[in-house]
């Protein structure tokens, strides 16, 4: 299983890249019946994109290999992106080395406004998952992923991501089946409990100071933008509402996307702690009181998952690998982490976080919008 990896070093990721380079070479490739290949956005050695192609998938020809790289140089020409400001990138470098554990030499960083190609294979690819079957899937996911990014940005709402993954990060959660809870603390079990999770998690980590100053402004910014979520949330709602709009058919992807990611969880593919392995625990002691409580058992073992959370969690930390396309910084998802639990809190938008569920369900479950026009 080999693929094709381009790697641009780009320090801006703003609508340019996409409009003048990938849905162009979106459809270069797709008049060639290619559609196997991903974008992500990398921080490691430089800000960069990287795109992998599958070059085992039918179709790929190996000669394009040079056009693609050609396209990129003269994109990087026409386009060239500002300078990277090294001796600060390289103090952020080292910060985000020690947090993702990346194993990079932080001091490195490649030449900005340069692209290259390179061969590699998914053994390669899967070095940090526990088998190649969780690579490919994760792989499979970003490209499900990889033409609403694109429409996105070539769009009208381009000059609002926030806007964008607000809409994500809601029909994300909704695919979560929700179940009741007994639990004074805890108003429904679904997929909005993993951001307040995830949020908890990271706020826990900060020093006492910075989780004081966070708190504040998480719950400044909540205030502040609360009339605006409610108003992307019945923007939401009545873009579902109309068969084959994007944003139902990100909806259709994301429901697609968490029942494959069930069925790896059913096979015994995935876990609740994948790509780790199932006994990598941080101690218990060491993190929220939350966390203590909801994710260790009595004898200070992890919590056993059912498949739907399995599931849902595998395809929430592809949601997640998915932001900095989108130009969400780790503190604005951070805040929408925080926000968007907090919505699903009252009773009006929780009323309307139901109907757009029932909305993505139904879609889910008619023939896509092709066929609807082909049976018309």
């Amino acid at each position: 299983m080999r693929f094709l990896q381009l790697r641009i070093n780009y320090s801006e990721n703003n609508a340019n890249f996409y409009r003048l380079f990938a849905w162009p070479l979106q459809q270069w490739l797709a008049q060639r019946y290619f559609f196997r290949w991903t974008i992500a956005r990398g921080w490691q050695h430089g800000p960069h994109y990287l795109l992998t192609f599958d070059a085992g998938s039918p179709f790929y020809c190996s000669e394009w290999n040079h056009a693609i790289v050609e396209r990129a140089a003269d994109f990087l020409r026409a386009h060239p992106s500002a300078p990277v400001a090294e001796a600060s990138y390289r103090v952020r470098q080292a910060r985000l080395d020690q947090i993702e554990a990346a194993g990079i030499d932080p001091d490195v960083i490649e030449q900005n406004n340069t692209a290259r190609s390179f061969m590699t294979d998914a053994t390669a690819l899967a070095a940090r998952y526990e088998s190649v079957t969780q690579w490919r899937s994760v792989f499979d996911l970003d490209v499900m992923l990889r033409k609403p990014v694109m429409t996105h940005w070539t769009g009208d709402s381009a000059a609002n991501s926030e806007h964008f993954a607000f809409g994500l990060m809601i029909m994300l959660a909704c695919v979560y089946p929700p179940a009741p809870s007994h639990d004074p603390e805890i108003i429904e079990y679904n997929g909005f409990l993993s951001y307040h999770s995830n949020y908890l998690f990271w706020h826990h980590a900060l020093a006492p100071a910075q989780q004081l100053e966070i708190t504040r402004r998480v719950e400044a910014g909540h205030a502040a933008k609360g009339a605006t979520y409610g108003a992307w949330l019945t923007d939401l709602e009545a873009a579902l509402a109309q068969p084959g709009h994007p944003a139902a058919q990100l909806g259709q992807r994301l429901v697609d996307g968490f029942l494959t990611a069930c069925a790896l969880a059913q096979d015994g593919l995935i876990h609740a702690r994948s790509p780790f392995p199932p006994n990598r625990l941080a101690a218990r002691d060491g993190v929220s009181s939350f966390h203590q409580k909801y994710f260790y058992d009595d004898a200070g073992e992890a919590t056993a998952f059912g498949l739907e959370f399995c599931g849902y969690r595998w395809l929430l930390n592809v949601v997640y690998r998915t932001l900095p396309l989108l130009g969400i910084s780790p503190m604005t998802r951070q805040m929408l982490n925080y926000s968007l639990n907090r919505l699903q809190q009252h009773q009006a938008q929780a009323d309307a976080i139901r109907r757009i569920r029932m909305l993505m369900l139904t879609e889910a479950a008619q023939p896509n919008t092709d066929a609807r026009k082909i049976a018309a």
